[in-house]
């Protein structure tokens, strides 16, 4: 039915409609003839008046949807409290709006609870648009009665209903159903002890003896079912009754390639192996690792509502839904003049096709919308937003999502070029880096400069570049900066676009970079110049957890120009544990009070009874929820974790978390770890983690996302009834010798220098059935094949007996070592007597992976010949050692570490040191970030560096090193 214009008032966004033509003419394509548009307008104007209001556009005929009943109501149980970050916190909210997951009461969604066998099965059901059947077969169930005695509830009903429709539907096997009612000897226990306990109410009333044995086994049957369906269904379960919902193809038994990488596929039941396949190869599923299927575990519930979202295009048109997607062209407010209340919202949506569709949304009939992670009505829907809504054959739209950029939701503050502008309705279109268009509406005396002098409305040209802040799509102040080639649209000067940010990912290609919960990521190319310490460095330079400045060349371009590495202002220097004494919110200060430092491998009193620290909002949480300040001050005497940092000389808090129990602490490695669930696993014990988790690696504060299975950690945990979460994890591993970006690794090798070549040495086996060694994962690999590297002029060569650097020059252009100009008598008798011919050195070499070879580069060698060691075909054992640097001794020689770790080749762990180690550099080579230096070059070392070191030690007190790694 169409309204007549005379009924009804139009506000479009605050302004007339624009005709046709003014459309046209605001786009630029009619430039002449400006006499005519009077009439033009008269005429446009008088037949708008006699269209229906519900067109996008005069002459366009649209599809129209109108909300649903009872939209209010839904989005406030859909402000579930505990999604928060959660990694499937979109999902949770999509299945939810969708209908087909709901919360579990009281604004909860309980993401990490494992989904019942019942609820999975009703999942499916309502994704396979069951639910009028489902309530048909309710209705069908009896309700269960002995002597006037109720059995069962609603719930029991559903459940019944569920699993009778489940199997009609050939969702569910009569066996699978039959062995789910199999319950353990315990689950039988605690059965019978539950309907004794039921019937035993009834002992003493006026049943007689048969209506209480009656009683009693109805109890049983009900109660049996629920505790079997209640039971957390197992990922095959699971993946088999999905893969028939979604009527997938199941895989011929031999041809199955997908299961063929798991290890434990013999664990899959055989009848759901063909099913699983066939997910599997969908890309619906996947395992728990790389080659682990997990069959027999259980599935979250917010794994469900993810792995649904997923699938959605199979099972939303058997729901009768459809989705669609476009972008907001125009928004209306209609009110009737005799119901002013009564306000029809009317949004229209133009398609990819040039077709449109308008929703027509009341207070009474709306729908959800989300924006990232939150839930609003409608009214939080604006012009120029991308958008992808859901409508039902009914003609009505379900749920929609403002689709958002890699970069998230809209900032308040936005960069781009001014396209178009409007000065009779003030409105600007202003196309930002992203290549995204926005509509803005700029107020009367808003503020406005161009090049830092002011401005009004009227000044602003075309193409402007501009930084606008806004509420909305309501401009509150505008800077404009005039380029200086104004015909180079695009151009700007070198390194003038910026981003800043923690470094989360990155490789000899591309780093992804987070800045306050938002990740983007930007190439690296050859022309990447990466600054550290106000030198260029190699990408491998960079650390997980750096903070980095990214700058650009060009507006539209992802590719960097330049990383500048922040300094080791922000390196954690402490983990504390300590008291809340007392919050400054003004100052942004906290005093701690019963501080307990973390020094030695153990926890220590602080040398000071109460230190003030400065913080911010942001870093601050109560387990997975961030605090601010202000709650943290009303948190008085509450114990917590922080990571500390220097930030110009003084303490600074870089992330807090609250302590939430009793404090477990743990020395191992991760022997499992799940991002789905935020689970890991440490000494066969399961812990939680959440964003509150306080994740330090090389005195970084990293992502819990660069959790890597195996890991050695230490880890603070707190343990309360409700399970284990992880509090803070140090991640000890510094992983100086694993393969680095570009291909590239450093690599230890312990051999005979067998023979000379140009620029080359070639290592060779150290003795008779003794091959040479390579330092792989902290264990000495035994390698036969002879191999060559290549030496240069900045190689440290170094007599570790004599203490004396060889010059690289002596071996240069002969297989023989050359003894002329050589002031060291010692020396020039050994080179003379080829003294250095089949003895032991170590060899400090990069390898470099080229494609089809792998190219090697000497660093460093230490010659360190002790032949006496190696009688019989024997070697003594070398001791690795890695910790912080504490101290730098350049008298003597010496480097003390903190926190050190020993590696037992026994156990293969790394085994903590109560106490600092003080290491003889007097035999050392040392290579710091790849630079060999000499014991005059020891000041370059700073404190806090990550440091490797490789010893030989002939007594228990002998620390000389002959290797030492450094990085900072």
């Amino acid at each position: 039915m169409s309204i007549q214009s005379n009924q009804i008032k139009i506000l479009h966004n605050g302004k007339t409609p624009l005709s046709w033509r003014e459309k046209v003419r605001e786009r630029g394509i009619i430039a002449k003839h400006p006499k005519i548009l009077p009439l033009a307008l008269i005429f446009t104007i008088l037949l708008t008046s006699l269209l229906p209001v519900t067109a996008a556009t005069p002459f366009t005929s649209v599809d129209s949807y109108r909300g649903l009943p009872g939209a209010v109501q839904k989005v406030r149980d859909m402000n579930y409290t505990d999604i928060g970050d959660h990694w499937a916190a979109t999902s949770i909210l999509d299945i939810t709006g969708l209908g087909v997951m709901s919360g579990t009461g009281n604004r909860q969604f309980a993401p990490n609870r494992s989904i019942t066998a019942g609820e999975a099965l009703m999942v499916l059901l309502k994704a396979r648009g069951m639910e009028d059947e489902f309530q048909e077969a309710v209705a069908e169930q009896d309700a269960v009665e002995v002597a006037g005695v109720p059995v069962g509830t609603e719930a029991d009903r559903q459940l019944v209903a569920a699993i009778e429709l489940a199997q009609q539907e050939n969702i569910l096997t009569e066996e699978e159903a039959a062995d789910l009612l199999e319950l353990s000897d315990e689950e039988i226990d605690q059965l019978d002890e539950e309907v004794n306990k039921a019937v035993d109410e009834y002992l003493y009333s006026e049943l007689t003896s048969p209506e209480l044995t009656e009683l009693e086994n109805a109890l049983r049957n009900q109660m049996e079912t629920r505790k079997a369906w209640n039971r957390p269904a197992q990922r095959q379960q699971v993946a088999a009754w999905f893969a028939r919902t979604l009527n997938l193809e199941p895989a011929e038994p031999s041809q199955t390639p997908q299961l063929a990488r798991f290890n434990d596929r013999r664990q899959i039941d055989e009848e759901k192996r063909p099913l699983i396949e066939a997910a599997l190869q969908a890309n619906y599923i996947s395992g728990t690792s790389e080659n682990t299927f997990s069959p027999a575990e259980s599935m979250s519930r917010a794994q469900m509502a993810a792995l649904m979202m997923k699938s959605s295009a199979d099972w939303l048109p058997q729901r009768g839904i459809t989705p669609r997607q476009g972008k907001v062209s125009d928004l209306r407010m209609i009110e009737t003049p005799d119901n002013p209340q009564a306000r029809t919202r009317q949004v229209t949506v133009k398609h990819p096709d040039n077709t449109s569709s308008l929703l027509e949304l009341t207070q009474r009939e709306d729908l959800p919308v989300r924006r990232k992670s939150q839930i609003y009505l409608s009214d939080q829907i604006f012009d120029g937003d991308p958008v992808t809504y859901y409508t039902t054959d009914e003609n009505h739209v379900k749920y929609m999502t403002v689709t958002t950029s890699p970069e998230g939701e809209a900032s308040p503050v936005l960069t781009g070029f001014i396209e178009s502008i409007d000065p009779n309705t003030r409105t600007l279109k202003v196309r930002d880096f992203n290549d995204r268009e926005h509509h803005l509406q700029v107020p009367l005396g808003t503020g406005v400069t161009i090049n830092g002098r002011l401005a009004t409305f009227e000044d602003l040209p075309h193409g402007l570049e501009v930084t606008i802040s806004r509420l909305g799509n309501t401009v509150n102040s505008l800077q404009g900066t005039v380029e200086e080639d104004p015909d180079r649209h695009g151009y700007i000067p070198p390194e003038s676009r910026f981003k800043v940010g923690d470094v989360l990912f990155f490789d000899e290609n591309s780093i992804e970079i987070q800045n306050q919960g938002t990740r983007e990521t930007f190439q690296i190319t050859s022309n990447t110049q990466i600054q550290r310490d106000g030198s260029r460095a190699p990408v491998h330079q960079i650390k997980t957890g750096d903070r980095v400045l990214l700058l650009f060349d060009d507006i539209y371009s992802p590719e960097i120009a330049t990383i500048r590495v922040e300094d080791d202002e922000r390196h954690i220097t402490d983990m504390i544990r300590a008291t809340v004494d007392s919050v400054d919110n003004r100052a942004g200060e906290v005093l701690l009070r019963d501080i307990q430092r973390f020094d030695e491998n153990r926890w220590v009193p602080h040398s000071d009874s109460i230190v003030r620290y400065q913080t911010n909002n942001g870093q601050l949480f109560e387990g997975a929820s961030e605090v601010t300040l202000a709650q943290l001050d009303r948190m008085k005497g509450q114990q917590v974790y922080a990571a500390v940092e220097e930030s110009y000389g003084r303490p600074r808090i870089a992330k807090l978390q609250t302590q939430n129990g009793s404090t477990q602490a743990y020395d191992s490695r991760i022997q499992g770890l799940e991002f789905a669930t935020e689970e890991l696993e440490v000494d066969y014990n399961r812990f939680n983690f959440h964003p509150g988790t306080i994740v330090i690696q090389n005195n970084r504060l990293v992502d819990r996302l660069n959790l890597n299975k195996d890991q050695n950690i230490y880890m603070l945990a707190d343990m309360s009834p409700v399970g284990r979460n992880a509090a803070m994890i140090s991640i000890t591993d510094q992983g100086m010798l694993d393969p680095r970006p570009g291909g590239t690794r450093l690599v230890i090798y312990q051999a005979r220098l067998q023979d000379l070549f140009d620029y080359q040495v070639e290592l060779g086996r150290i003795g008779y059935q003794l091959d040479y060694l390579r330092l792989e994962e902290n264990r000495w690999e035994s390698l036969r094949s002879a191999r060559r590297a290549n030496f240069s002029e900045d190689t440290l060569i170094y007599d570790s007996e004599l203490e004396e650097a060889i010059n690289p020059g002596v071996f240069l252009d002969t297989r023989f070592i050359d003894p002329q100009d050589i002031e060291n008598r010692q020396l020039r008798e050994r080179i003379e007597d080829r003294f250095y011919y089949d003895k032991t050195a170590y060899f400090l070499i990069r390898e470099t992976d080229t494609g089809n070879s792998t190219h090697r580069e000497a660093l460093a060698i230490n010659l360190a010949p002790r032949a006496q060691e190696y009688e019989g075909g024997t070697m003594a054992t070398e001791h690795s050692a890695m910790g912080v640097v504490d101290t730098v001794d350049l008298d003597n020689n010496s480097l003390t570490l903190n926190n050190v770790r020993n590696w037992n080749g026994l156990s293969r762990r790394w085994e903590p040191v109560r106490s600092r180690q003080e290491f003889d550099t007097h035999t050392a080579v040392i290579l710091l970030n790849d630079d060999p230096i000499t014991a005059e070059e020891m000041y370059r070392i700073r404190s806090g560096a990550q440091a490797y070191v490789i010893q030989n030690r002939t007594a228990s007190d002998d620390h000389s090193a002959y290797v030492i790694v450094i990085e900072q």
